[in-house]
């Protein structure tokens, strides 16, 4: 179970911090141009939180799933 999240984890991670340059930052974009969110510090904000919290979701993941081996 834990390796499905781990997996699920991973793929999110790889989806949300490889688009990410200082030139060009594709995901944020998207979020801005969504209109979820009122500003674009407040987009960067939660995109900046949501890389740090799926990076450390998956060493946790991993972490745990190194016990049980």
């Amino acid at each position: 179970m834990f390796k499905f999240f781990q997996v699920i984890t991973g793929f999110l991670l790889i989806l949300v911090v490889t688009p990410q340059t200082q030139i060009e930052n594709i995901v944020l974009r998207k979020f801005v141009e969504s209109g979820f969110f009122t500003s674009y510090g407040e987009a960067k904000t939660f995109v900046k939180n949501l890389t740090w919290g799926l990076i450390v979701s998956f060493l946790i993941f991993t972490f745990i799933l190194s016990l049980a081996l």
